[in-house]
Order: structure tokens, then sequence, then C-alpha cells
């Protein structure tokens, strides 16, 4: 269930980070010292919100309900993000439908190796999710971040974006609630 704080400010178009814990996101969190592994876009469809993003589970750009994602028990933070300039329903469409377009686009792992090694990233070999958002606003002249490094926390680091909503779920020290460790 979509928190009812969130519910009422989401708007189609708006940036929304994603921290995961485990597996790949944390790699992801390390490389780009970032409490954020992943971005998507929120969307509407038939009344429902979802999100709009390139993940490896379907190895390029697909959508699913907000729910997979904020019931999700390995997201440990949340942050919904929109421009700083004040967008017109329009403008909210184009972006959503510009993130639809690239739904034939493939993930790359590419994109992500470039950006570990510091180097440009080279967009021709497909998107992450930083950079299908990116692509996005880009196509009504927004450029919102650095297309050469795309990453969660470029987002959240951008001048030209603000934080709307944030959430984080403290998790347990697994370390310290651990039997073997109070041995």
């Amino acid at each position: 269930m979509i928190a009812p704080d969130l519910a009422a400010l989401l708007m189609p178009a708006q940036i929304l980070l994603v921290g995961r814990r485990g597996g790949i996101s944390d790699v992801i969190r390390v490389v780009t010292n970032s409490r954020f592994s992943h971005v998507a876009l929120i969307a509407s469809s038939s009344g429902a919100w979802i999100v709009v993003e390139a993940t490896t589970d379907v190895k390029g750009v697909a959508a699913r309900q907000l729910e997979v994602i904020t019931d999700d028990p390995t997201v440990e933070h949340l942050a919904l993000l929109e421009p700083r300039m004040s967008l017109a329903g329009y403008q909210r469409e184009l972006i959503v439908k510009a993130a639809w377009l690239q739904t034939n686009e493939a993930y790359s792992q590419r994109v992500n190796l470039d950006i570990l090694l510091h180097v440009p990233a080279d967009a021709r070999h497909g998107v992450n999710c930083a950079l299908m958002a990116w692509r996005a606003y880009n196509a009504i002249g927004l450029d919102l971040i650095d297309a050469q490094r795309p990453t969660p926390q470029a987002w959240i680091d951008s001048p030209d974006v603000r934080v709307v909503w944030t959430r984080d779920t403290p998790q347990p020290d697994l370390e310290r609630s651990s039997p073997v460790a109070q041995t």
C-alpha cells in the first residue's frame, strides 16, 4: 500500500530514488557513495500509480506498480524528487511518454561499468535507470543531471531538482541480533 503522505504528493514525471540492500544494489551504493541504488519515474495507468524504470530484472525499460517498490522489505530509503521549475501537465505527459518510448532499450551493464571506472558513460550501449530518467526529461529540453555519469546520487545532488518526500526505514543491526554474534 502506498503511504497516504506519499500518495497525496504523487504527480506524473516525478523521480523516485530507491535504496535497497543486497546484491547489485549494495555495489551501486558503495561505488556511487549514495544511499540510493535505483531511479524510476512516476506515472499513472488506469488510475493506479506505477513506475517506469530500467532494470536488470526485465533487461530493459518496463513498468510496474509503485507498491512493488514501496512494499519491498529490502528498500531502506526512498526519495521523491521533481525539478525546481514548475512543469505544466503537458510537459509531464511528454516526459512520461519519452520514458515509455525507451521500452525497447536494453539495460546496459556497460553504462554501469563506465561509471565504476570513472569514465564517461557511453549511452550507445543501452541505458541504466538514471540515464533512462535523464533521457525522458531531456526530451523536453531539461538537462537535470550529467548524462556522462548517470547515477541515483547525481539526481539528488542536482541543483535543478528538489526533494519532495523521503522515507528512511531503519533496519535491524543483523550482526548484533544474530545469536552467533552473541556467543
